[in-house]
């Protein structure tokens, strides 16, 4: 028998060694399989990270502006709704990221979506993402 949080992390890892060397196809599959692991039992700490993974991953592979600010941005509401700061440097990064896809709105969208719906949207976005990269 193996635990939500193991599977999730074990698939976070993964998706991690896919992406380092450059297989973005393996890497979205692993993250989708590590968001739906946490979303399966409420812990939506892990949620708003691997929402955070997700998106920056989608803009890497396909350059999705769009779809990863969405994802960025709920991320972010799920994060301010929990009281969950990221540490500084993971932080830094998606400030970095929101400065560079530069994409308000679709920020905004995320933002108000729910958490429901945002990790509908993920899926349904890595879907497109693995049949096009």
């Amino acid at each position: 028998m193996t635990f939500p949080a193991l599977q999730a992390a074990r698939a976070h890892s993964a998706a991690v060694v896919a992406r380092c060397s450059g297989d973005h196809v393996s890497a979205i599959e692993m993250q989708r399989t590590a968001l739906r692991s946490p979303a399966s039992v409420g812990d939506l700490r892990r949620v708003a990270e691997e929402l955070e993974d997700l998106g920056s991953l989608v803009w890497e592979a396909r350059q999705a502006r769009d779809e990863a600010a969405y994802l960025a941005g709920a991320a972010s509401a799920i994060r301010e709704r929990i009281g969950s700061a990221n540490p500084p440097a993971r932080a830094a990064a998606l400030t970095s990221l929101r400065t560079t896809l530069s994409s308000e709105a679709a920020w905004e969208r995320g933002e108000a979506a729910t958490i429901d719906a945002a990790i509908e949207v993920a899926l349904a976005m890595s879907d497109a993402a693995t049949t096009t990269s």
